[in-house]
């Protein structure tokens, strides 16, 4: 299921005013945010907003400066953060202002810790990262025919056929955000004219199997493009080795004639599945309502649990 980024922002209270400058940029550029000077009111209990803030976020980001470095409560926070990073349902991203990395705890000097130097382009990576847009250079273009027949298919034009391709062959787990390009990248990567490649994209975002990211200074005012589940649901099987709908018969037999219920980590060690192939397989599911998931996610994949409905057994059986 496609799912909008939630950043938890943790702070010192001495770098009140760079956090609400991080805050601002991550709400302008499409991402929810916990920043407590926006969240906490007179009254409310600190701890339980803080948890709330904590349970929905997708991303732990910890504003580490000289100030922070040693506070009791941000050290807390971070703890709850990377607990959540070991668990498996948020990212945790060190982000440093004014500070080496020597200066680090060792527990993070493993860890990427991006760093805000240069404010404007390293913010830009940031928020680039959030979205899991690919730094991964241009890869080859597929044959011709291979555009030609998909597009067909798909009802596609030859440029929204190119563009999603690009998408297809760069996923590693075929879920939203995964892999995002840039629009640079996207260009080299297509040999498409800007003007075909803002129409293709228009024609995938119309059917939301792709979301541009906006940003003012940009000519086409997006500065890169992110796949939804969707885009890998309805258009792998024109690329993959494998068949989309199949896949997700199979998974649906399994449900009905077993428990009615599984864990989708343990269900693609059993069929011995890649989270790239299973994925697109349970989002065809879960947009037709075939079955009922969890929103407790296992990364790689979308969810950790289904479980059959009353249109899963007819779905199997209509198929067969």
């Amino acid at each position: 299921m496609d799912r909008t980024p939630v950043v938890f922002l943790c702070h010192a209270s001495e770098d009140k005013l760079l956090a609400r400058r991080i805050a601002e940029g991550l709400v302008e550029a499409g991402i929810d945010i916990f920043f407590d000077e926006w969240e906490i009111r007179s009254g409310d209990s600190l701890r339980q907003k803080i948890d709330h803030g904590l349970e929905g976020c997708t991303h732990f980001v910890a504003l580490l400066t000289p100030n922070s470095q040693h506070k009791s409560w941000v050290n807390a926070e971070m703890d709850a953060g990377f607990v959540r990073k070991v668990d498996g349902v948020s990212r945790f991203i060190p982000l440093r202002y004014e500070l080496e990395v020597s200066m680090l705890p060792p527990l993070l000097r493993g860890m990427h810790s991006p760093s805000l130097d240069n404010y404007e382009d390293d913010f830009r990576q940031l928020v680039a990262d959030i979205y899991e847009v690919s730094r991964k250079p241009i890869v080859g273009t597929p044959p011709l025919f291979v555009h030609s027949e998909m597009g067909e298919a798909e009802g596609l034009s030859t440029a929204a056929a190119k563009i999603a391709i690009e998408f297809i062959r760069r996923s590693e787990h075929g879920r939203y955000g995964d892999r995002g390009i840039n629009v640079k990248d996207l260009l080299a990567a297509t040999e498409l004219l800007e003007d075909d490649l803002a129409e293709g994209v228009e024609e995938l975002a119309a059917r939301s199997l792709v979301k541009p990211i906006s940003a003012a200074g940009f000519a086409l005012g997006y500065y890169a493009v992110i796949p939804t589940s969707r885009l890998f649901a309805e258009l792998d099987s024109g690329v993959m080795e494998w068949v989309t709908r199949e896949d997700a018969v199979r998974m649906a037999a399994d449900l009905v004639n077993g428990e009615g219920h599984m864990s989708v980590p343990h269900w693609a060690e059993e069929v011995g599945w890649q989270a790239r192939r299973v994925n697109p397989a349970l989002t065809y599911l879960m947009d037709r309502d075939l079955v009922e998931h969890s929103n407790e996610v296992s990364q790689p994949f979308i969810s950790n649990y289904v479980s059959r409905n009353v249109r899963t057994r007819r779905f199997v059986r209509e198929d067969t």
